[in-house]
This record gives structure tokens, C-alpha cells and sequence, in this order.
């Protein structure tokens, strides 16, 4: 294990950006990052994808009408950036690259799920445990799968609103 695959590490990096950023809108958020970063529609990307350029901090998203995937891809995308601004190197491809998906993954939905009033870390939680869902994850559609499967979890018990149901049903190919 490398420094850029240490999840000990990672973890608290991003669990210290989820409380700053908790329930900010992306204004803000983006008002608070120490970098300038910009947001860019690219209508030929796909509907779950999204891309951050790491030299100009200029993160382009796919021209879709749900506002809560819009509000995870790109908290996805800043997750990438905070590790590029702790000098975590981007990894392009193998599990490596798997990993770091699954922890910009898990930072974007716990930042998704608090923006709409569900609390996903507790003060109590293993961050490191949190953080590493998914990591054994190597494929787009598995991942997408997990990221349902952690919302469903997470609003176990919760009236699902129509939106909160669209978001969910966006990272999966039928509704459930």
C-alpha cells in the first residue's frame, strides 16, 4: 500500500471537508475551496459521468435534469480535488484507481444525503470503515450499484420524497 491507497490517511482528510462543507450549497462551497474551481456542461458526456481537469481545477458535468446527481457529481469531482490539494496523487487506472473512485464516492454521497437531511457519518463512526465502502468495487455498474445500495440503506425507514427516489434510481438501471 502506497500513501495515494491508504485509506487511514485519506479519511480523515475528507471526513474533516464533509463537516466543513455539510449542508453548504455549491456557492459556497466552491467560495471556500482554497483553489478556484470552475463548472463547465459538457452535453457529450454520459449521464453518470463526470471529469475534473486537475491542472485547471475545471470540473465538466453531463447535461442531466436531476438536481441531487448534478449535487454528487460534482461533490464526487471536488473529493479529487482536496486530494490533489494534499498531495494525493490521481490514480488512472488499475485498483488504485478503483479506491480513490470509491472515496470520492462515499465523500459525495455523505455530502448529498446531509444537503437533503441525512446525516450518513455519525459523530461515533469509523471513518476509515465509511470511507472504504466500495472499495473492492472494479467497474462502473458495480460501483453505481454500492452507491444505491448505501442510499438505501442510509433512508432505511425514511419517507423516500420523488426526488430522493430519482437520485437513488439514477445510479441503477431499473427502479426498485
Amino acid at each position: 500500500m502506497t500513501r495515494d491507497t491508504n485509506t487511514a490517511l485519506v479519511a480523515p482528510i475528507l471526513h474533516g471537508y464533509y463537516h466543513r462543507f455539510r449542508g453548504k450549497n455549491l456557492s459556497t462551497i466552491f467560495a471556500e475551496l482554497p483553489v478556484k474551481a470552475k463548472l463547465q456542461f459538457e452535453p457529450r458526456l454520459n449521464d453518470g459521468d463526470a471529469l475534473v481537469d486537475l491542472r485547471s481545477y475545471v470540473i465538466q458535468l453531463p447535461a442531466i435534469n436531476n438536481a441531487y446527481k448534478l449535487y454528487f457529481l460534482v461533490c464526487h469531482e471536488l473529493a479529487h480535488i482536496i486530494l490533489d490539494l494534499h498531495d494525493f496523487a490521481h490514480i488512472i487506472i488499475g485498483p488504485g484507481y478503483w479506491l480513490q473512485e470509491a472515496w470520492c464516492d462515499n465523500f459525495a454521497l455523505a455530502l448529498t444525503l446531509a444537503h437533503l437531511g441525512i446525516e450518513t457519518i455519525g459523530q461515533s463512526e469509523n471513518i476509515e470503515t465509511f470511507f472504504s465502502v466500495g472499495m473492492g468495487v472494479m467497474d462502473k455498474n458495480s460501483r453505481n450499484a454500492t452507491v444505491a445500495q448505501q442510499i438505501k440503506t442510509f433512508c432505511h425507514g425514511l419517507e423516500m420524497s420523488p426526488p430522493l427516489m430519482r437520485f437513488c434510481e439514477s445510479f441503477i438501471q431499473t427502479p426498485w
